[in-house]
């Protein structure tokens, strides 16, 4: 039996080589296997080019990374009409804001290069 050996993506790292035995039978059934075959460069230790992530931009002008890991925000709703409010109300309104747990998550996932 002959063996027909196919390198299919030569510039990938990991090469695909998909053997298929010739034969009467292994043709009726189109039967191969396949294998994956490592390169020289993964042999050396040379690491695949990993992409970076995009930015949410909306997220990181609305939100600054703190240092113990939280975002924080700026208060919102407290520029005009607040005639008739309290002053201590008006100063809780002026007070910036932090994420919740499921908002740091999230935002975490935005902005994957945040300072935190």
């Amino acid at each position: 039996m002959s063996i027909l050996i196919s390198i299919l993506r030569p510039r990938m790292f990991g090469r695909l080589v998909q053997t298929c035995l010739r034969g009467p039978s292994i043709l009726k059934q189109q039967q191969a296997a396949t294998m994956v075959v490592p390169s020289p460069a993964m042999a050396i230790g040379i690491r695949a080019k990993h992409y970076k992530i995009k930015t949410h931009s909306a997220s990181a002008k609305r939100w600054i990374p703190r240092g113990n890991g939280k975002f924080k925000r700026a208060a919102i709703g407290v520029n005009h009409g607040n005639t008739g409010w309290r002053h201590s109300t008006k100063q809780t309104g002026h007070r910036d804001k932090f994420a919740t747990p499921t908002q740091g998550r999230r935002l975490v996932r935005l902005m994957p290069y945040a300072q935190s």
